[in-house]
């Protein structure tokens, strides 16, 4: 497995050969993606094995101080859980702090299953629930992460203090 430069032509080399992704953690419709990460800042990467793609993940400027996250990636994926999971997140942390993102946020469809346990897996924390969300009418769980806050740490920022 080696990192490699991402190009758009990857998703589409995983979709041809995956009828459903393993992980697809944004819309099928890359379109709207593309669209999207061309009127932002964005950073991403692809993960090959064999001579062949099988995972491109990135994160795009949302606002000042977010990051929307997405990945997309083939059964291949389990062959190099850890370490792959581990690039792909360390990548995404590192793309996050040249952007000077405090929050990266990845929406989920709803019945993405075994991305909703990646996702977990990896240190996001479900926030919320967003209805219509996907162009099919199925929403999305919306998860976040903050890098430069301690995991325990993270509940305080949902918890309003009295002054």
């Amino acid at each position: 497995m080696r990192k490699i430069e991402f190009e758009w032509w990857h998703y589409h080399e995983i979709k041809m050969r995956e009828e459903d992704a393993y992980l697809s953690l944004y819309a099928d419709d890359m379109g709207q993606l593309g669209y999207t990460l061309q009127e932002t800042s964005f950073q991403a990467i692809s993960l090959e094995d064999e001579g062949k793609v099988f995972a491109c993940a990135g994160v795009g400027q949302a606002g000042p101080t977010v990051a929307e996250a997405w990945l997309y990636t083939d059964e291949r994926l389990k062959k190099h859980l850890r370490r792959g999971s581990t690039l792909l997140m360390s990548e995404m942390r590192a793309a996050c702090a040249e952007m000077g993102a405090k929050r990266i946020q990845i929406h989920v469809h709803q019945d993405f299953e075994t991305s909703h346990r990646w996702v977990q897996w990896v240190g996001f924390m479900p926030e919320g629930y967003q209805p219509f969300y996907y162009p099919d009418g199925k929403a999305a769980l919306v998860y976040v992460m903050y890098p430069h806050i301690p995991r325990d740490k993270w509940m305080d920022l949902y918890v309003r203090k009295e002054e």
